[in-house]
């Protein structure tokens, strides 16, 4: 197994963001016997392991990561059935939510259009509960297919059995969620595409779509817009070292001259305390935050 680990590589190079000092190993499954296989050789030596799929919504540390890393991106085969009244898709979690996006307009998955523009793959999507309301992907989720850290083979667990709320999910943060199996009511494929393009003028409009970026930097708090409370905090356009604030949408921190994962966590404190100090309100991170300190 050791053999099928690649030796160090640079986490700036998979991520959206495009920061990230080594990983020490890293591994690239294109089937379920793989998967099992890397957590069977990574629990029997004690290796800590990582999930990363699209690379989006995480901050990588410069100093990088001392484990392993899973990479889900060949994990992509999708199946749908036509059940009558709606279509139930199950999608292996590096399938890219674009293209779940794109197959659910030719079919008619009403309620696809919630999911446009969001980078990142399926499994990221139900662990941060993405989408572009509260709601999320938990909408159309009725159950996952995970695989343990010990390396068991695949487990079916029911929607009955977690909760996804908003960017959060009460699934195991150590399981390896393998495949997700979603349930979309049928619609007109014309007027979802229609919505489709409205949201991605309306995203390409108000996000820096196409900066180097990790998505929204801040859950927004109840009630309130995350961006207005740091635009209000005088925060746009305010940069240290590589690192800046949107001049388009606050909420979103750009890598603009190789910023440094120091540069951005600096950013991120200094925004929160400031906007407690004027509010009172604590923003909670969105991204995650992985590797050495």
């Amino acid at each position: 197994m050791k053999n099928l680990l690649i030796d160090e590589i640079m986490m700036k190079n998979y991520t959206s963001f495009g920061i990230g000092g080594r990983a020490k190993y890293c591994y690239f499954p294109e089937k379920e016997d793989e998967v099992v296989e890397f957590f069977q050789y990574t629990s029997k030596n004690k290796i800590k392991v990582y999930f990363i799929g699209g690379g989006t919504n995480i901050l990588v540390t410069d100093k990088g990561i001392n484990g392993a890393v899973l990479f889900s991106k060949y994990l992509n085969n999708i199946n749908v059935v036509d059940n009558g009244d709606f279509f139930e898709a199950g999608a292996e979690s590096g399938m890219p939510l674009a293209h779940l996006v794109t197959l659910g307009i030719k079919y008619g998955f009403a309620g696809v259009e919630k999911l446009a523009g969001i980078p990142g793959t399926i499994g990221g999507a139900v662990f941060g509960n993405a989408g572009l309301d509260k709601k999320g992907i938990g909408e159309f989720v009725t159950s996952v297919e995970i695989i343990n850290s010990n390396g068991k083979k695949r487990i079916l667990i029911p929607n009955k059995h977690f909760t996804l709320s908003y960017r959060e999910t009460t699934i195991n943060k150590d399981y390896f969620i393998y495949k997700v199996i979603l349930s979309f009511k049928k619609g007109s494929p014309e007027k979802i595409k229609e919505k489709y393009h409205k949201i991605i003028v309306d995203k390409k409009e108000a996000q820096p779509m196409n900066e180097k970026t990790a998505g929204s930097v801040f859950k927004n708090p109840k009630n309130k817009n995350a961006w207005q409370l740091i635009d209000d905090a005088g925060f746009r356009g305010v940069r240290i070292g590589g690192a800046r604030v949107s001049n388009k949408h606050t909420n979103f921190i750009v890598n603009e001259y190789n910023a440094s994962s120091e540069d951005v966590i600096s950013l991120m404190k200094s925004i929160k305390k400031k906007v407690k100090d004027l509010t009172k309100i604590e923003l909670k991170e969105e991204i995650k935050i992985l590797g050495e300190k």
